[in-house]
C-alpha cells in the first residue's frame, strides 16, 4: 500500500452529499457573487475564531495584500517577517510596494522575537509572523513589541485553521489575521480562497471595499480596489467543512502524536511542543540529517514525503535585490536543509500512519547496522 502525502478527493460519502447539497442550494439561487453563502461563512468563521468580523476574499495571497493595503502599508514601508514560509507571504509585501525585512527563525522554525526587536528601523511598519506548520508565532511577546514601536501585527495565519494559544483562537490572529482556504490546507474549498479576520470594524469595511473593486456602491467607487471577492460556491462549501474542522484537527494531532511516540529514540529533530501552544500540524516536519538518503528509503516504502520549503526566500531569484536581510538566517538556512514533510492528513488510515512508522524506523535501524559493519571495519584494519 502506497501513503500519499494528500488525497484531495471526497472519499466520505456523507461529506460527498453535503458538499453536493450546498453546491446545488446555490445553482438554484443563483447568488454566485457575495451571496448569502458567504456572509453567513464570514460570521461562522469569525464566530469560530473569536473574533467579530471575517472577511471571505478569493485567495490567501489576496488576503495578505488587503490586508496590508488596508492598514496603509505601500512604498516607503517595511515590513518585518520570516524566508521559511511559501513565497506569498513575502511576494504580498512586495505587491503593495513595501519593502520585506527578513528575520531568523528560532529553534521551533517561528519567526525569532529578538530579532524582531532588533530590525525595527523607523521605516517599520508592521510585523508579519507566521503560524508555519500550524504553530502559533509568540503572539503575546510580538504584539507586546508592536504596541511600543506602534506597529501593526498581520499574522499570516494560512497553515493554522483552527490553532490556539492557552485554549484560544483569537489569539493568534493580530490586528489582522489572514487564512488561505486552498484546497491543501486544513479548512479547504474546491479552489483558491482566503478570509482576513479582525476585532476592528473599521477595518472589516475598509477590506469589504477593497476585495470589491473600491465599490461603495454598484457605480460609485471611494478607493482603488481590486477584485478579490470569495465566490459564493466556494462559502458554501467552507460552511460544510468548518462543521468538521475540529474533527479533522483532532485527527491530525492524534497522527502526530502517534509519530512523535514513535521516533522519540531516533536521532531526528520532532516538532517544537510547548504547553498552552495547540497546533493543528499542517504539516508534520521533522528535522534530519540525512535528507537525500532518507528520501530515497522512503519512496522505496512507498511513502510520499515532501519538502516544505527547501528554498527560502531571500535565496529565490525572484527576490534578488528586493529584501533586506536583517543579519544572517542561520538557523533558518539550516533548517531548510534538513527539513521533511510527513504525511499528516486526516484521511489517513491507522494503516497507512503504521506504514509510515515503520518505514521511518526500518530506514535508521538499517543506517545505524550500515554505520555499525563500517565501524567494524575500521576497527580490524586497525
Amino acid at each position: 500500500m502506497r501513503v500519499p502525502f494528500v488525497d484531495l478527493a471526497v472519499r466520505d460519502q456523507t461529506l460527498h452529499a453535503e458538499l453536493l447539497s450546498a453546491i446545488g442550494a446555490v445553482l438554484d439561487r443563483g447568488d454566485y457573487i457575495l451571496g448569502a453563502e458567504v456572509t453567513a461563512f464570514e460570521q461562522e468563521f469569525a464566530a469560530y475564531c473569536g473574533a467579530r468580523f471575517a472577511v471571505g476574499v478569493s485567495s490567501g495571497t489576496s488576503a495578505l495584500v488587503l490586508a496590508l493595503r488596508a492598514l496603509g502599508v505601500g512604498p516607503g514601508a517595511e515590513v518585518i517577517t520570516v524566508a521559511n514560509s511559501f513565497l506569498s507571504t513575502v511576494s504580498s509585501i512586495l505587491l503593495v510596494g513595501a519593502r520585506p525585512v527578513l528575520v531568523d527563525v528560532a529553534d521551533d522554525e517561528n519567526i525569532d522575537v529578538d530579532a524582531v526587536r532588533q530590525a525595527i528601523s523607523p521605516r517599520t511598519k508592521a510585523i508579519f509572523p507566521v503560524h508555519l506548520r500550524g504553530r502559533p508565532a509568540r503572539m503575546a511577546e510580538l504584539i507586546d513589541l508592536a504596541r511600543e514601536h506602534d506597529l501593526h501585527v498581520v499574522a499570516d495565519c494560512s497553515q493554522a485553521q483552527g490553532a490556539r494559544i492557552d485554549a484560544e483562537r483569537a489569539t493568534i490572529l493580530g490586528d489582522l489575521g489572514c487564512f488561505s482556504l486552498h484546497p491543501l490546507k486544513n479548512l479547504p474549498a474546491p479552489g483558491d480562497a482566503g478570509v482576513i479576520v479582525t476585532n476592528h470594524a473599521d477595518l472589516a469595511e475598509r477590506l469589504r471595499t477593497l476585495r470589491n473593486h473600491g465599490l461603495a456602491d454598484r457605480g460609485f467607487a471611494v478607493a482603488l480596489g481590486d477584485n478579490a471577492r470569495l465566490d459564493t460556491v466556494h462559502a458554501a462549501t467552507l460552511r460544510v467543512r468548518l462543521r468538521r474542522l475540529d474533527r479533522d484537527n483532532a485527527r491530525r494531532r492524534s497522527i502526530a502524536d502517534a509519530y512523535n511516540e514513535a521516533f522519540t529514540e531516533l536521532p531526528v529533530v520532532l516538532p517544537a511542543r510547548t504547553d498552552g501552544v495547540e497546533s493543528v500540524y499542517h504539516h508534520y516536519v521533522m528535522q534530519v540529517s540525512d535528507r537525500t538518503p532518507f528520501l530515497e528509503s522512503m519512496s522505496a516504502a512507498g511513502v510520499d514525503v515532501r519538502i516544505h520549503y527547501p528554498v527560502p526566500a531571500h535565496q529565490q531569484p525572484a527576490f534578488t535585490g528586493a529584501v533586506t536581510l536583517a543579519g544572517e538566517l542561520r538557523r533558518t538556512e539550516e533548517q531548510a536543509g534538513r527539513i521533511v514533510s510527513l504525511p499528516c492528513s486526516p484521511a489517513l488510515s491507522d494503516e497507512q500512519v503504521r506504514i509510515v512508522i515503520d518505514a521511518v524506523r526500518e530506514h535508521y535501524r538499517a543506517a545505524a547496522a550500515a554505520w555499525s559493519l563500517a565501524a567494524d571495519g575500521v576497527s580490524e584494519r586497525t
